[in-house]
């Protein structure tokens, strides 16, 4: 096998070490545009491990850097990449697909047959006599239990998940099937590290499983990606929709406000002639005089019509009443007029009185609300009333 730059990593290794470091920039570049995306960031400390595992353990132990590191550091950083990347893999599983139910095994059982073995019968016994076949052969015997372990239950998850609780033409047997055949490679990988350092054979089977997770990682990232443009799409299409008939709305609302005040200026100039008439005029009208005297029937139109302005604007007239029940009627008709940007001709029109009356009544509401100097009546109102929705 050829070894690449003078160093003790094999040609295949080092190919797969660097298709693996151009993965993780890519990665990284597609996790800085999403950083809510959980599911990759585990991807990602996935990749990033089983890529020191490629280096570290193809470039370690070498001779050559025994000035720089002592030889048995070497292979103790050497077995100790390896294992990083056993122990992080259930914990990816566990994370990725969401299975709560394996927790103990991930934390506890991670404990006691990965951890704790290594530092006890790998690095113990190979510091304490210096035989690393030895170490070697001792500690992957439980690591091989625990993989079989997880696989088990990790299998049974899986089963119950997506076979009982998923009907089966929703089930994706691709994945699935992906997912396990990782799982038989990376717990191969205790066998052939008994059997004697093989550095191709390891890294050709640990990064095989890896490419399957990938594939599985990619299709699912595709899918989620696809799912989330398509309900963007309909959001867009709804809030487009929405605008348009708030829009419609707020003409609608417009066109009732001039019937209304138009109506209302009507009766007020026809209850101007009535007074004007000589009693006995008067007395031809007997109903025009009972309607007079009670009142006009006006104040029911305008309850209708604010109701449709609430509706459009949030419950904009009735917080406004609440917060601000100093207020007289007109001054809120006013404030109705300002939110619907009607111009001071328009809103002397409809409530009837002159163009310059508007500022004064204007200044009354002013002083009665008393914003921040500097800042615009409506946008102190329009934040007060949302504050209080």
């Amino acid at each position: 096998m050829t070894k690449v730059f003078g160093t003790e990593m094999y040609l295949v290794t080092f190919l797969i070490s660097v298709f693996e470091a151009v993965m993780l920039l890519f990665a990284l570049f597609w996790f800085s545009i999403r950083h809510s995306d959980k599911d990759r960031l585990h991807y990602l400390f996935l990749l990033f491990t089983l890529l020191m595992y490629n280096v570290v353990s193809g470039l370690l132990p070498d001779d050559a850097y025994n000035h720089y590191i002592p030889y048995g550091v070497q292979v103790v950083l050497a077995y100790a990449s390896g294992f990083c990347h056993s122990i992080y893999f259930p914990y990816y599983c566990y994370k990725v697909y969401d299975l709560k139910e394996l927790k103990w095994i991930v934390f506890k059982l991670t404990f006691y047959l990965l951890i704790l073995p290594f530092l006890l019968m790998f690095i113990v016994p190979y510091v304490w006599t210096g035989d690393l076949e030895f170490a070697r052969k001792l500690t992957v015997l439980l690591p091989f239990i625990f993989g079989l372990v997880f696989t088990v239950f990790l299998g049974k998850s899986l089963y119950q998940r997506y076979i009982f609780g998923v009907p089966s033409q929703k089930i994706n047997w691709i994945n699935l099937g992906a997912v396990f055949l990782s799982l038989v490679f990376w717990c191969g990988l205790p066998v052939i590290v008994f059997f004697g350092d093989f550095q191709v054979i390891e890294a050709t089977t640990t990064n095989f499983g890896f490419l399957l997770l990938t594939i599985v990682f990619i299709r699912h990232s595709i899918i989620n990606s696809n799912q989330e443009h398509t309900l963007f799409e309909i959001q867009q299409k709804q809030v487009i929709q929405l605008q348009e008939e708030l829009s419609s709305n707020k003409v609608e609302l417009s066109n009732l406000v001039i019937k209304y005040s138009q109506g209302q200026a009507t009766l007020e100039t026809l209850k101007d002639q009535y007074f004007n008439l000589t009693p006995k005029e008067r007395a031809e009208f007997p109903e025009l005089t009972r309607v007079f005297k009670e009142g006009f029937s006006e104040d029911d139109e305008w309850k209708t019509f604010f109701e449709s302005f609430d509706k459009t604007y949030n419950g904009f007239y009735g917080k406004l009443r609440q917060n601000y029940i100093d207020l007289s009627e007109k001054e809120l008709r006013h404030i109705v007029y300002m939110k619907q940007g009607l111009s001071k001709k328009e809103k002397a029109k409809l409530l009837n009185v002159k163009e310059s009356s508007i500022r004064e009544l204007q200044y009354r509401i002013k002083k009665k609300i008393s914003p921040p100097e500097g800042v615009d009546l409506l946008d102190y109102i329009n934040k007060s009333v949302n504050d209080a929705i």
